[in-house]
């Protein structure tokens, strides 16, 4: 019973550290540091956690992006501008590989 109780607190841990990873990944990639970004969602009230964070970044990326850029905008203190965004480059879909397919719950 003590090992079954050891084991399942390292598997969250090990769940963390890796949505952490992905997430910091897919933060650098949007020219973005994973510290900032996480503080500037907290402070706007934005209270998605770390598994939410890493499913978006890895299957939706587009609203990744949005995120980052909501983050970078209100870090300059310039507040939410969203007319002014465009979508991101260079950037692939699982709903552009197979548009029949449309949601991942479908």
């Amino acid at each position: 019973m003590r090992y079954s109780t050891k084991y399942r607190d390292l598997k969250r841990k090990d769940f963390r550290e890796l949505w952490d990873t992905r997430i910091s990944a897919a933060c650098l990639e949007h020219g973005m540091d994973y510290r900032s970004f996480r503080e500037t969602l907290s402070r706007s009230n934005i209270l998605l956690n770390r598994k939410m964070l890493s499913e978006l970044a890895i299957y939706e990326p587009w609203t990744f992006k949005m995120l980052t850029e909501f983050a970078k905008q209100h870090e300059m203190g310039q507040g939410i501008t969203v007319s002014g965004l465009s979508k991101p480059t260079g950037i692939v879909t699982q709903s552009m590989v197979n548009p029949q397919r449309g949601f991942i719950g479908q």
